[in-house]
């Protein structure tokens, strides 16, 4: 026999904006980990990209020619990387964009504060309760709560009106 009890209803229908809130939060770190990622690649391809065109460069002017066009096809890939990377980027960037968004329109300071804190800085729960100067974690635990509330009501209104939420 299972002593858990059932959830009352419409109870799964609140964990459900709730959970995607904390998904939509945690995407800001994961895009500010891949938009490193993806600058550092960039900057390996456009170091390959420079010696490779020198290298085509002396190809064609000191030996003759020869390998230039192994050396074309290579930079025209690179070229391309280079374009999926700048893809990759500014995609990082706004999803980094969209998690801010969200957190912006909570309107208590407070509340914002410990999204910040959790979601764009990364910060444990002992952090955020030393930064805000709060005795108990639990406190920040139930702030934490209703601020995840706030962006799953904007996650509703959205899903809903169809609109820009207004919460």
């Amino acid at each position: 026999m299972h002593d858990e009890k059932a959830p009352e209803p419409g109870q799964e229908q609140l964990e459900q904006p709730v959970l995607m809130a904390k998904k939509i939060l945690g995407q800001y770190l994961r895009a500010a980990e891949a938009e490193q990622e993806a600058r550092e690649d960039l900057q390996e391809t456009r170091s390959r990209m420079t010696s490779i065109r020198g290298a085509r460069l002396e190809t064609a002017f000191v030996r003759g020619g020869g390998e230039g066009h192994f050396l074309d096809r290579e930079i025209i890939r690179l070229e391309q990387e280079e374009c999926r990377l700048l893809e990759k980027i500014k995609q990082c960037q706004l999803a980094r964009r969209r998690v801010k968004y969200r957190i912006e329109q909570v309107r208590s300071v407070r509340l914002r504060r410990v999204l910040k804190l959790r979601y764009v800085t990364g910060m444990d729960w002992q952090s955020i309760a030393a930064a805000m100067k709060c005795d108990e974690v639990r406190t920040i635990y139930k702030w934490h709560g209703k601020a995840l509330d706030c962006v799953a009501a904007q996650i509703l209104y959205v899903d809903e009106s169809g609109g820009r939420p207004n919460h």
